[in-house]
């Protein structure tokens, strides 16, 4: 007669994968309530404007800043991939001809700031991605025109005055 044992199983089970689930949650709800006590943080804080009358910048799994105060912006480059893109135009003045600025965005956000009274001229190529400009309240100067060309592939960009 042949008898024939077998050995208990020694893979995890469902009792282990529910653990896990427990410690992920916990963690991901730790995360989320300390966040919540952190003051909001400043985007325009820090950022080191130059007298440049061109900018650009790359930002790939990171956060990159920019800004300009420039009397005579004309243009400028921003590439975001998966991170951060902030531009700080607020204290620029365009060239007599007005300005250019270029965004490519993948997996990320752009922040741009310009000043009250410039006109904002929009071409955008979206693709499950958003483009937020918000009319500003200030007097708008026809002459003071930025034209903006975005391309954003499953991110965001934001222009505020």
């Amino acid at each position: 007669m042949n008898t024939v044992s077998e050995t208990p199983s020694t893979q995890p089970g469902i009792g282990a994968a529910l653990v896990a689930f427990a410690v992920f949650l916990a963690f991901v709800l730790g995360a989320q309530a300390l966040s919540q006590d952190l003051p909001p943080e400043d985007p325009w804080s820090g950022i080191e404007a130059g007298d440049h009358p061109r900018i650009e910048t790359i930002a790939v799994l990171s956060r990159a800043q920019a800004g300009s105060r420039s009397q005579e912006f004309r243009s400028g480059e921003v590439v975001v991939v998966a991170g951060d893109g902030i531009v700080d135009l607020g204290q620029a003045e365009l060239a007599a001809r007005g300005g250019r600025l270029e965004i490519v965005v993948v997996f990320g956000k752009v922040r741009v700031r310009v000043p009250e009274g410039w006109t904002v001229v929009t071409d955008t190529d979206l693709f499950l991605g958003s483009f937020d400009h918000p009319e500003g309240t200030g007097v708008v100067d026809p002459t003071r025109r930025l034209e903006v060309e975005a391309v954003v592939l499953a991110g965001a960009v934001e222009i505020t005055h």
